[in-house]
């Protein structure tokens, strides 16, 4: 990789020139060139890269520059970086895994600092290599709108792939059938245990601490009282 291969030969320009190589909505089909553009299928060391243009564009930091033309919108260099990229598994990589939740956080502060109070941060501090970290959830060049159906019905397959239990015990209750069936307005894993900022249940600002079910429960079942958070939402006597 040289430098013309980004910039250009002869026509180099300033990065907030639209018509830079390098410009904030530019970049993608830059770096695309390499890594999965149509018409340039890479090969050798980047034959991994192959669907990676395809998939950023259509997510929805894609979206947001190729067709809104959000110059905020998070690009290759907002989590790469760009003279100093280095491979994923590197530590001192932007998108190491470690790192991971304060790139995003450069963009997402509120809920980065959500994430690193949370049962899964803490995880994350402590140096388990088991934490999620953002792209768990939300992938890396793929991410949807969480608004999006799809999204909220597969995230709850995400959250089994590492509490598989707890999937197969809340698939046997009637909010999981109802989603296996395809229907999204009904209790999913972040409804109850929160997505960002999850606790323990033992920890007493937990969604689902016991002193606090009434309220999150409340959310869906107005005028819900004691008796009715004793329903078990997993299934598991």
């Amino acid at each position: 990789m040289r430098c013309r291969n980004c910039h250009g030969a002869h026509d180099i320009r300033k990065s907030r020139d639209p018509e830079s190589h390098t410009y904030a909505l530019n970049l993608p089909r830059t770096c695309g060139t390499c890594h999965g553009a149509k018409g340039r299928p890479p090969d050798g060391p980047l034959a991994g890269a192959k669907e990676t243009y395809t998939d950023y564009i259509d997510s929805v930091h894609g979206r947001a520059i190729a067709h809104a033309g959000f110059l905020v919108a998070a690009n290759c260099s907002s989590c790469h970086g760009s003279h100093e990229i280095r491979h994923h598994q590197d530590p001192q990589s932007t998108v190491n895994r470690r790192n991971i939740a304060k790139t995003c956080g450069h963009c997402h502060s509120g809920i980065a600092q959500h994430f690193q109070a949370s049962v899964h941060g803490r995880l994350l501090a402590e140096g388990s290599d088991k934490a999620p970290v953002c792209i768990d959830c939300h992938s890396a060049h793929k991410i949807r709108n969480i608004h999006d159906p799809n999204w909220q019905l597969g995230v709850v397959a995400e959250c089994g792939s590492c509490h598989p239990q707890s999937l197969t015990t809340f698939r046997d209750t009637f909010h999981g059938q109802v989603t296996s069936l395809g229907f999204t307005r009904v209790a999913r894993c972040a409804d109850c245990h929160s997505s960002h900022d999850i606790l323990s249940r033992e920890d007493p600002a937990s969604t689902v601490n016991e002193k606090n079910l009434v309220t999150t429960c409340g959310k869906c079942h107005a005028g819900a009282t004691a008796g009715f958070v004793r329903y078990d939402p997993h299934a598991d006597h």
